[in-house]
């Protein structure tokens, strides 16, 4: 099976021809808002300045020996977010990468840099606009020259369920626009013992900037719950991150659990499957009522 799996690096000197040749591309020029040439030389003097500046991050991504492009950050001080811009390895475009590497990028810059994010596009770069859309940026003000998108930074956090929670779960749960257990929404008292019952190996209420947005869960037999109001990449992959860096899967059980976790969904929520294959999900099996 061919391997996707993006390594993502703080780039360093010796990744400076190859910046260059991407830089120098034609097509890649088009689509920068400054396409003016650089010689070698004013490169160098500007690559070695960037990996220098604290207030700019320049990302490297790798598949196997080959380098996929650059993204870049620059924090503004100013307005207290960071400009986004990616230019790939002109042999790589086309390769379907792209929106990985840049949403990878962006998980990598924010675990230690909580900004919200700008990027600006070209109206005629379409593919650079779908792939800043499929991470999360929305467009937020445009001419017939630019557009700009927007990413707000979302602290996401977790809060482990208990008797004190039965008003928040079944807000959630009527809100919800999948189920898998059950079409009729539990009275409180129910769903009150249901949670006393202590039904999972791990239980809790999902939050972004301190507001319930979902809810996780996992059972004793290594599979993963997910109950979101919006199925977002970057919150599912904070949640499954969550979980990784936390748990371990219980002991494998022959016809009854894997020595791994997998996650369950809606046959109809085809946005969350897209969303898990998308962040290295590998579909396993689909489930039938009879």
């Amino acid at each position: 099976m061919f391997d996707n799996k993006i390594k993502i690096r703080p780039a360093d000197l010796n990744d400076c021809k190859s910046l260059f040749d991407w830089r120098s591309d034609e097509l890649s020029k088009t689509m920068f808002f400054n396409g003016s040439s650089q010689s070698i030389e004013e490169h160098e003097v500007w690559f070695k300045n960037s990996l220098c500046n604290v207030d700019r991050a320049l990302y490297v991504g790798e598949l196997g020996y080959k380098k996929l492009g650059v993204c870049r950050f620059d924090f503004l001080e100013s307005e207290m977010l960071a400009e986004v811009s990616i230019n790939m390895n002109p042999s790589m475009r086309g390769s379907d990468l792209e929106e990985k590497f840049l949403f990878e990028s962006i998980e990598c810059y924010l675990e230690n840099n909580k900004y919200n994010l700008l990027a600006k596009v070209k109206p005629n770069n379409l593919t650079s606009l779908n792939v800043f859309k499929s991470a999360g940026f929305e467009s937020f003000a445009s001419d017939e020259s630019m557009i700009v998108l927007r990413r707000d930074f979302k602290e996401v956090s977790f809060k482990e369920v208990n008797d004190q929670d039965v008003k928040v779960l079944l807000k959630l749960l009527e809100n919800r626009d999948y189920s898998i257990s059950h079409l009729n929404l539990p009275s409180k008292n129910d769903h009150l013992l249901f949670i006393k019952s202590k039904p999972y190996r791990y239980w809790a209420i999902v939050l972004e900037d301190n507001l319930p947005v979902g809810t996780v869960y996992i059972q004793s037999n290594n599979s993963i719950g997910l109950n979101l109001l919006q199925q977002k990449k970057q919150l599912v992959y904070k949640i499954l991150r969550h979980i990784k860096t936390s748990f371990n899967p219980l002991k494998e059980v022959k016809s009854k659990a894997p020595p791994y976790f997998y996650v369950n969904i809606s046959y109809a929520n085809n946005k969350l499957g897209k969303i898990l294959c998308e962040l290295d999900a590998l579909p396993i099996q689909v489930s039938y009522k009879i």
